[in-house]
């Protein structure tokens, strides 16, 4: 059974985050889940959001410990034009990924994707080495009859 505790600031607020614990039994084992996230506005337009996400468990295999440490930005610059970037760090396999997405709303029922997906790893000489890296352009109209 698994059981949670947490705390979180209002979302209205220019300054807000939660932070949570997740706890008990996982398969033949543990697991604790630290969670936080902090966000902040400083225009209605701009959001920077920051979290991180630890897991430890206990098992009968072994034990293990993961970190993911993200940041997001999110700049609304009109309703009908978005842009939105992620970075996630990932502890376990010296990962960073990247993913950056525009969104524009040409017309009611249509709307047009950028993406752009961006992965490095870090070898065993701690160099960092391109995974992969993709683009993708992504076009949608709804017809309605």
């Amino acid at each position: 059974m698994r059981y949670r505790l947490e705390m979180a600031f209002a979302a209205k607020r220019k300054v807000n985050g939660e932070a949570s614990w997740w706890f008990g039994s996982y398969y033949n084992g543990t697991l604790n889940t630290y969670e936080v996230e902090l966000n902040w506005n400083p225009f209605k337009i701009l959001t920077f959001e920051l979290e991180g996400i630890r897991n430890v468990g206990s098992l009968a295999a072994g034990n293990f410990d993961q970190t993911l440490i993200g940041g997001r930005v999110r700049l609304n610059v009109t309703p009908d034009l978005q842009l939105n970037s992620y970075v996630q760090y990932d502890t376990e396999s010296k990962a960073i990924g990247v993913n950056s997405r525009l969104h524009y709303i040409f017309l009611p029922l249509g709307d047009i994707f950028i993406v752009y997906n961006h992965n490095t790893v870090q070898d065993l000489n701690e160099s960092w080495q391109l995974n992969s890296s993709q683009l993708i352009i992504k076009a949608r109209y709804t017809f309605r009859l």
